[in-house]
């Protein structure tokens, strides 16, 4: 399923472009660029990247910079450039608007800089950027975005050598969890109802696409 997303992600924004649509292909790149993170396969994107830094900013909101802050950090991430994505990270976060609407981009920003930090080694920065991303995660109150976070402080505790906190956190994870585990089961029985409804959203995106 993941794949498939990504492929009406691409097909979203493509159009989105073609028709000079600046809110929505903004938006769409975001989600274009995590969803190739989480699957690892931001290479297969480096098309819709050099569309994408070409196009004018038009957003009434910085979120072209901060989509392209994003998708630089996540390259260096991926070739290890660990400091130069942690600093791209924080460009992110300090060009995204500060307000509730766009908590979303204000996690991502600060979780993304967190494991540049760890991978620098620096635990105790990363602990400090990851309690920002709790305080956000906490407020909005995402369970997935919880259970990300818990894990995560559970693990920079740990190599901090903060077994105590480790174990809190991962106790934390854990149960949240579990508390949502009958959800996610619920949520598979759907994916096949989910991917009918990608294939009509697909459809039609082929027939505004050839209007």
């Amino acid at each position: 399923m993941g794949k498939k997303a990504l492929t009406y992600l691409k097909k979203a924004f493509a159009i989105s472009v073609k028709q000079k649509d600046a809110a929505t292909y903004d938006v769409v790149f975001t989600n274009l660029v995590t969803s190739a993170v989480t699957q690892k396969l931001l290479g297969s994107i480096s098309h819709e990247w050099n569309v994408y830094r070409s196009l004018p900013k038009k957003s009434p909101v910085n979120l072209h910079e901060c989509n392209v802050m994003l998708y630089n950090g996540v390259y260096c991430l991926m070739k290890k450039e660990y400091s130069s994505a942690y600093k791209y990270f924080m460009r992110q976060f300090d060009v995204t608007p500060k307000s509730e609407a766009y908590e979303r981009y204000h996690y991502i920003a600060l979780t993304n800089a967190a494991d540049a930090q760890a991978n620098m080694g620096d635990f105790i920065g990363a602990i400090a950027t990851m309690k920002r991303s709790e305080a956000i995660a906490e407020h909005s109150d995402i369970k997935d975005m919880r259970i990300e976070v818990y894990e995560l402080l559970a693990d920079y505790y740990k190599s901090a050598g903060q077994e105590k906190m480790s174990s809190h956190y991962l106790r934390r994870y854990y149960e949240l969890k579990d508390s949502v585990l009958s959800a996610k089961e619920v949520a598979k029985a759907k994916d096949f109802e989910f991917l009918n409804k990608m294939n009509k959203v697909e459809q039609q995106l082929d027939q505004i696409d050839q209007q």
